[in-house]
C-alpha cells in the first residue's frame, strides 16, 4: 500500500507558500522571541481593533435634541419624566374620580345602644357603693344634656372623676382591678 496523495487546492497552496513566505523572517530568531513578537502584534491588532473611530463613542457627547448619526445601544434604559404631562394626567384622574362613601345605617342606632347599656352599667355598680340614688345620676345625666352652668358641670366633673378614680385604685369592689385597666 502506497503513500495516501494529497489533495490540494491552487488556493491551499497560495495560501501556504504566503505563510511560508512571511514566516521566513522569524525562522531566525529564537522560539521564545518569536512568540512574544507574535504577542505584541496580537495585542496591537486587538487594541486598534478596539479603538476604532467608527464604533468608539467615547468622543460622542449627544444632549437631549441632538440628531444622532449612527444607531446607538444604551447599556441601561434611560427615564426621563414629562412633569408638564405628568400633573396633567394627574389633575384629569383627580376630576374623573367620585368620592366614595360608605354610609351604614345602623351605626347610629348601635352607637346609642352601646351607650346607653354602658351608661345603666355604670349606674348599677356605682350607685349603691356610693350611695348615690338613681334620681342623682338621673340629674347628673340631664345636667349635662341640658347644658347646665358651667361651675356645675365642673363640679359634677370632678365628682365622676372621684369615682372612677377610686374605682381604678380598687378601692370599690365593683370592679376587679384587672377589668379596669
Amino acid at each position: 500500500m502506497g503513500l495516501r496523495p494529497r489533495f490540494k487546492t491552487p488556493f491551499s497552496q497560495a495560501r501556504d507558500k504566503l505563510i511560508v513566505y512571511a514566516m521566513r523572517p522569524l525562522m531566525m530568531f529564537r522560539p521564545r522571541t518569536r512568540f512574544l513578537v507574535a504577542c505584541s502584534v496580537l495585542v496591537l491588532l486587538t487594541t486598534l481593533l478596539l479603538l476604532n473611530p467608527h464604533s468608539s463613542s467615547l468622543n460622542e457627547n449627544y444632549k437631549e435634541g441632538d440628531v444622532l448619526t449612527r444607531t446607538l445601544v444604551v447599556p441601561a434604559d434611560i427615564t426621563a419624566v414629562d412633569l408638564a404631562e405628568t400633573e396633567r394626567r394627574k389633575t384629569a384622574a383627580r376630576e374623573n374620580t367620585h368620592p366614595v362613601f360608605n354610609f351604614d345605617s345602623s351605626r347610629s342606632e348601635t352607637s346609642v345602644q352601646s351607650f346607653v347599656a354602658g351608661w345603666d352599667e355604670l349606674k348599677q355598680k356605682i350607685a349603691p357603693n356610693q350611695n348615690i340614688n338613681e334620681s342623682e345620676i338621673e340629674r347628673l345625666a340631664a345636667a349635662h344634656e341640658a347644658g347646665a352652668d358651667a361651675e356645675s358641670m365642673q363640679r359634677d366633673d370632678q365628682r365622676v372623676l372621684f369615682i372612677t378614680r377610686d374605682l381604678r385604685r380598687g378601692e370599690h369592689a365593683i370592679l376587679p382591678r384587672r377589668a379596669l385597666a
